[in-house]
């Protein structure tokens, strides 16, 4: 008779690796400002290189770039700062006077202007490209947790492979810490965690309150205020209740739009494995 963890290891094989992540956007941390200077400094060299065989103008298009590079790789913030700075660097290395602010051209003033249009531009298109493109990653991760749960519960129905799935699949979609508890004897008990989830005496009474009540709480919030997980209660026709929890770092903002969709996806693979009806 095979173990309750040789099942898990077999049929939800990712419930015992580490979990794997959602894309997240990438912050504009130090570093991708350090970077986008660095960017707008190689411009610099490469139009002091250039500059005795171009216009003037012309000079000011190089500086799209950064711009362009910036919003992909860091979002919207980090590539107006790459507009700005480039801006600022034209006017003062290659419009007169030379190695200050002043300008005294109307043709130059016009370039500059016309370089921080084109920058935000291609700022906010490059990053509404961007952020599609992250959603679309997020989705397709969020349908793979789901159908590696549904492909091992068409396995097994062990209750103990199932919520280790189940719990793993919360973690996955929600990119975050995420716990099944299942109603014993007496009280709850955690069935199974992922992504380095840990209850405290706070979260394991709004856990017993989603249980008892048939109730969701949530983190903050009254009668959950001191609980750092939101709980969904799953109420099996046959069998022991279960509750499912996940703690979300950025509160509602870290709250998919549909999430009660992914928690009555879950829930009822949870049900299933309890003996109640999907």
């Amino acid at each position: 008779m095979p173990r309750s963890t040789d099942v898990e290891d077999t049929l939800f094989p990712q419930a015992t690796a580490q979990t794997p992540t959602l894309p997240r956007r990438r912050r504009a941390g130090w570093a991708s400002y350090l970077q986008t200077t660095v960017a707008v400094g190689a411009i610099v060299l490469l139009g002091e290189l250039v500059q005795p065989m171009l216009h003037a103008p012309s000079t000011a298009l190089p500086f799209v770039l950064p711009v362009i590079l910036a919003a992909v790789s860091f979002g919207w913030r980090t590539s107006m700062y790459a507009a700005v700075l480039g801006a600022l660097a034209y006017d003062f290395f290659f419009t007169a006077p030379v190695f200050s602010l002043r300008m005294d051209s109307g043709a130059d003033i016009w370039s500059l202007g016309l370089l921080l249009l084109v920058g935000a531009i291609v700022s906010t298109l490059a990053a509404q490209s961007r952020q599609r493109a992250l959603d679309a990653e997020r989705a397709a991760a969020r349908a793979q947790a789901l159908q590696d749960l549904a492909d091992g519960l068409m396995h097994t129905r062990e209750l103990g492979a199932v919520t280790a799935g189940a719990a793993d699949a919360l973690a996955r979609i929600f990119q975050a810490p995420a716990v099944v508890l299942i109603q014993g004897t007496d009280r709850l008990r955690v069935a199974a965690k992922a992504g380095g989830a840990h209850l405290s005496g706070a979260d394991m009474e709004a856990a017993a309150f989603a249980a008892d009540s048939g109730l969701a709480t949530r983190a903050g919030v009254y009668p959950a205020d001191k609980a750092a997980y939101d709980f969904w209660p799953v109420r099996p026709d046959g069998g022991a209740d279960a509750v499912l929890g996940v703690k979300l770092a950025d509160g509602d903002r870290g709250r998919p739009k549909d999430a009660g969709r992914f928690i009555r996806i879950v829930g009822a693979y949870v049900d299933m494995a309890l003996g109640g009806r999907p």
